[in-house]
């Protein structure tokens, strides 16, 4: 039995916090075995006592025994599907999934959202980061300035001078961590909010003038482990084609 279907089985057996990295893993099983216990201890707001004792009620020894264990399974899983041809039609099938389910409306209120926003923060965590940053990148190439953040204290000291006119774009997967509420505490902050996520029920979903949800790659096949961030990739060029049409109509 690989490491995620042993969380699965054992997932009502787990305390509190270790549901929480249950949930973190089974989200971001990729990303697992380029961690240390250090950087899982972050990204899940938990402990070291915690994770080791979460990898015990699975019959590991520890945190390092768990990891190489996910690692040979990530690496079964991708070598079987190159051998069945089955990468490239996933990513199709996740892709008409995407265009069938995404609002034009939606994009369109984004994409006009951007153009008349006086400053804009862009802001990812994670491996999240990366599209928060070629989308910065992106939106260089058709004249937009922006700033692409992932610090906390930096984010935090960048929100805390926007202004009514100013935006905020978030990318996130599910925001595990819980990282993004801590935002929005104050209830009066006057910039506007979008998200780009991978799920409908983010806590700071209300406070959202744009909310776009993106179909999750990684669960569409049991135990796939293809890279979400590819879809964010995708999205970008889909948006940024409709920014540069609203822009050449202006």
């Amino acid at each position: 039995m690989n490491p995620i279907e042993l969380i699965q089985n054992h997932f009502e057996e787990f305390t509190k916090s270790e549901k929480e990295i249950a949930i973190y893993i089974i989200n971001n099983p990729q990303e697992i075995f380029r961690y240390n216990i250090v950087d899982l201890v972050k990204f899940t707001k938990t402990s070291k006592s915690a994770i080791i004792r979460f990898t015990q009620k699975l019959g590991y020894n520890g945190f390092t025994e768990f990891k190489f264990d996910l690692r040979r399974a990530i690496i079964s899983n991708d070598n079987e599907f190159i051998e069945n041809n089955s990468i490239i039609r996933t990513y199709i099938e996740c892709l008409t999934q995407m265009e069938a389910e995404i609002n034009s409306k939606q994009i369109s209120s984004l994409a006009k959202n951007i153009l008349q926003a006086h400053n804009i923060k862009v802001i990812g965590n994670g491996r999240t980061y990366n599209s928060a940053y070629q989308f910065k990148q992106r939106l260089l190439k058709i004249g937009i300035d922006s700033e692409a953040l992932q610090e906390m204290s930096l984010i935090r000291d960048s929100l805390s001078i926007l202004k009514k006119g100013d935006m905020v774009i978030i990318f996130t997967i599910a925001d595990n961590g819980k990282i993004y509420p801590s935002l929005f505490k104050d209830i009066n902050f006057s910039y506007d909010v979008s998200t780009i996520t991978m799920t409908n029920n983010l806590p700071f979903k209300k406070h959202c003038q744009d909310y776009i949800v993106l179909p999750k790659i990684s669960n569409y096949r049991y135990n796939t482990f293809l890279d979400d961030q590819a879809i964010f990739y995708i999205f970008i060029e889909v948006l940024l084609n409709e920014i540069a049409k609203h822009s050449r109509s202006q």
